[in-house]
């Protein structure tokens, strides 16, 4: 952590609103986006996203330097993201970011190249749905944001082993899917 980050901190504990959107503000696309991973919608992951900053916020004074403000903000976040879809009555379908579905795709410019990349998108966002929330958080993290494994085991809570499972799973059952 640097000292800037610290100040940074130090002042947010102390009711420094500026202080605590100028933390928020190094991290907030990157959870933003890793929210929607998890909730499948826009709409729900900015609500969530706005929740997760709130208790942020609320919780500021209890943070302990134990691991980043970015650390911190990007577990409160997916544990509300993970709450959000408990609670939700209908399973949606995990949309992907284009610029993702372009690195699991061969570029082709058959054609027909469009249809073949709406199917495979279709077969892709399906076969991440049919993943439990877990299995899904664990393996956006890591192949889409490319966190370590280390790092995903803190931002849930878990133990490695545990976090290297859900992603042993997740690829399993991926593979299975598509194939």
């Amino acid at each position: 952590m640097t000292p800037v980050d610290e100040q940074l901190i130090s002042r947010a504990q102390s009711g420094d609103a500026e202080a605590f959107s100028a933390l928020l503000s190094h991290s907030d696309a990157r959870v933003v986006q890793i929210v929607h991973g998890i909730t499948g919608n826009m709409p729900d992951a900015l609500d969530v996203f706005q929740t997760a900053v709130l208790k942020a916020w609320r919780g500021m004074h209890a943070f302990r330097a134990d691991s980043s403000f970015d650390t911190w903000l990007t577990r409160i976040a997916i544990n509300e993201a993970l709450s959000h879809r408990k609670k939700a009555t209908r399973l949606r379908a995990v949309p992907l970011d284009e610029e993702h579905i372009g690195e699991l795709e061969s570029s082709n410019d058959a054609p027909d190249s469009g249809l073949l990349r709406e199917d495979s998108r279709r077969h892709l966002e399906a076969a991440m749905a049919a993943l439990s929330d877990r299995e899904r958080t664990v393996f956006t993290l890591k192949h889409v944001h490319e966190y370590k494994i280390r790092e995903i085991a803190h931002m849930l809570d878990c133990a490695e082993g545990t976090v290297k499972n859900y992603l042993f799973r997740a690829v399993h059952k991926l593979r299975n899917a598509l194939s």
